[in-house]
């Protein structure tokens, strides 16, 4: 405690706190005997009982040494009074440290040096018999004669132990509760109930409203805090008990913050306060103000897209919301659409069979029927899916018009039909033509030999010119329709696709072209090949057509070089065959895929020029593509893919 205080004074307050006098008589101990035994039993019997007191009560003479003492102070040390009396005082109830401090001071009050209020009172605590500890306060009171002279003096003892513990307890309280509102990241202020200005602010108010805290504390709260509603306090003014609500913050830099505000009464030492704690709500705004314009721009695309769209109750399967395209849909007014069971205008043969609760699905994506508000059937795709709105669950069901689909369905069945019939008669003419001109040209050819060999050299120079045309005319015409029949046989008479080693296939075709390679010196190479799955002698003739053709286009005087590769490119394998011949110009590409296109004139490359339309058709087969980079006098070179997986509905 470490304050002054009047020794008698400060004992009187300990015996009227422990109610040792109900009636009090006197206000301290008046010196009428000149035995402080007398004068301590006197004391005690001025009231209560102070040995069921817990106050040590022991008279002392002038040296510190003790005369007599309660039974309180007894019980607590364990000891007898007879044990005690005696005892020196300082060392029975301070320890050597504060006895060696305390004892000059406090000895010149027994020996009457000094007057009784300049003496401190102390606390220390009191090892008991148990061992524990006992905080004392101690007051001293001096035995005056009838000359007031100091005989001896009164040691008071209280035992504050409780009492320092429930202080500890509540600085510990108080310092929790410190920590908790100086942590809390919700701001919160205490405010005079009369006079509103602000008494105290945590870090939280602090940071909020911007400024330091010396320049808020001592200000009106209506100066940041609901700044257009001063005189409307709902505590104070509108005499409410509690208030919560949405308010707004004005901070110091004129910015206008949206709080959630709550406000209650609080009493503390008898005086009134509100207290206020502000919550920071921008973030919130900025959200519903998102969720507000998403929910517009939703509603627009609801509103605005030609599917027809439909939300349903999934336990009713009422509808609940329709859009304009299917109101316009279904053909009639959207207040009747709106409350009726879907099952009236979508699949109406479909009750109790509703694909997600019904069959318990999670997306539905079918053909169904519409009927429409006069009785119409519309075919329609539908799809519905779950959907959750505002804390409830719904289906959202979109479905368009497919009439016209339907139609164009139907017709494209029809001319699928009439293609493949004519394909098929188209591929039979080929074959009948190609195979019914063998004989009429092998004749022709025939006879144009016996000619060539009985009359050579017998007529005149132009009937050896004219023979020579015939000759050469018909064997053109017969390559043509072989390579003719050759072409339609790739749909045709094609071999199922099995695994096929591309390196054993280009190995055949290269076999095939011994005799055209080695009379042109040709070098061909290549990388190690895929295994794929093809028709095997499809790709062999792929790979001769191409080779041949690069041996073929050769630059004059250069030793052609082709060299042949492949890579895998996603779901496909990508073949090239490159070589160094004269090259084309790459507008020309297209053409060149043609049947019977030619680029040159036969006197300068023989063919018929249709073996890159045979590669083209062999690679459409296989589902791949084939296309060619060159350029004039820098080599071809030719791609085409085969997919590393069948193409459904092939071979």
């Amino acid at each position: 405690m470490n304050r002054k205080i009047h020794a008698s004074t400060h004992l009187i307050g300990f015996i009227k706190e422990r109610k040792m006098t109900k009636t009090a008589k006197t206000s301290r101990i008046k010196p009428s005997h000149n035995d402080p035994k007398k004068d301590l039993a006197e004391s005690q019997n001025a009231g209560d009982n102070p040995d069921t007191a817990n106050i040590i009560l022991a008279s002392l003479d002038r040296t510190g040494k003790i005369t007599s003492i309660n039974r309180y102070g007894c019980e607590l040390l364990g000891e007898t009074e007879k044990g005690l009396v005696g005892r020196d005082w300082f060392a029975t109830f301070l320890s050597p440290d504060v006895a060696k401090i305390k004892r000059p001071h406090v000895a010149a009050l027994f020996s009457g040096g000094i007057p009784s209020h300049e003496i401190e009172s102390m606390e220390h605590p009191v090892t008991t018999k148990s061992g524990t500890e006992r905080m004392i306060a101690w007051s001293f009171v001096p035995v005056l004669d009838e000359q007031g002279t100091v005989t001896g003096t009164i040691a008071a003892g209280l035992d504050i132990t409780e009492r320092r513990k429930a202080l500890d307890l509540l600085r510990e309280n108080e310092n929790y509760l410190r920590t908790i509102i100086d942590f809390v990241q919700t701001a919160l202020i205490l405010l005079d109930a009369e006079t509103h200005e602000i008494v105290d602010v945590n870090p939280a108010a602090v940071k909020l409203i911007g400024i330091d805290r010396n320049k808020i504390v001592g200000s009106v709260c209506h100066k940041f805090i609901c700044p257009a509603e001063k005189g409307k306090c709902p505590i104070t003014d509108l005499h409410q008990t509690v208030d919560h609500s949405e308010r707004v913050l004005l901070t110091p830099d004129g910015l206008r913050t949206p709080v959630i505000k709550s406000v209650i009464p609080v009493s503390i030492k008898g005086h009134s306060y509100l207290l206020e704690s502000l919550i920071d709500i921008t973030d919130l705004k900025k959200a519903e103000e998102a969720q507000r314009e998403n929910e517009t721009y939703l509603r627009t695309i609801f509103d605005f897209v030609q599917t027809g769209l439909v939300m349903i109750d999934p336990e009713t399967h009422e509808i609940v919301d329709a859009n304009p395209a299917a109101v316009k849909l279904i053909g009639s007014d959207r207040n009747k659409i709106i409350g009726s069971v879907c099952h009236k205008f979508i699949c109406p043969a479909d009750r109790g069979k509703c694909p997600i609760t019904d069959l318990k699905q999670t997306v539905d994506h079918s053909e169904r029927v519409l009927l429409t508000a006069d009785g119409k059937r519309m075919p329609i795709i539908k799809s519905v899916t779950s959907i959750s709105s505002h804390g409830r669950n719904y289906l959202l069901e979109s479905f368009f018009d497919i009439t016209e689909l339907k139609k164009a369905e139907e017709e494209l069945q029809k001319k699928s039909v009439e293609l493949t019939r004519s394909n098929l008669e188209l591929r039979h003419f080929a074959y009948i033509a190609s195979h019914d001109l063998q004989e009429p040209l092998r004749a022709i050819s025939g006879f144009t030999e016996l000619l060539a060999k009985r009359y050579r050299g017998k007529l005149d120079e132009r009937a050896d010119k004219y023979i020579g045309f015939i000759t050469d005319g018909t064997s053109r015409m017969q390559q043509m329709i072989q390579d003719l029949l050759t072409y339609s046989r790739v749909e045709t008479q094609g071999h199922e696709f099995e695994r096929t080693d591309s390196s054993a296939s280009l190995d055949q075709a290269l076999s095939n072209l011994q005799v055209l390679i080695e009379e042109n010196k040709a070098v061909v190479t290549n990388d190690p090949l895929p295994e794929i799955t093809a028709d095997r002698d499809q790709i062999t003739s792929l790979f001769q057509n191409l080779i041949a053709n690069a041996v073929k286009f050769h630059k004059p005087g250069v030793i052609p070089k082709i060299h042949v590769s492949a890579r895998q490119e996603g779901d496909n394998w990508t073949f090239s065959v490159a070589d160094n011949g004269i090259g084309i110009d790459q507008k020309y590409e297209d053409r060149l895929f043609k049947i019977f296109s030619r680029l040159h004139t036969k006197s300068e490359y023989p063919g018929t020029g249709i073996g890159l339309a045979m590669c083209k058709r062999i690679v459409d087969r296989h589902g791949g593509t084939i296309w060619l980079k060159s350029a004039p006098d820098a080599g071809t070179t030719f791609y085409f893919t085969i997919p590393v997986k069948p193409v459904e509905g092939q071979p």
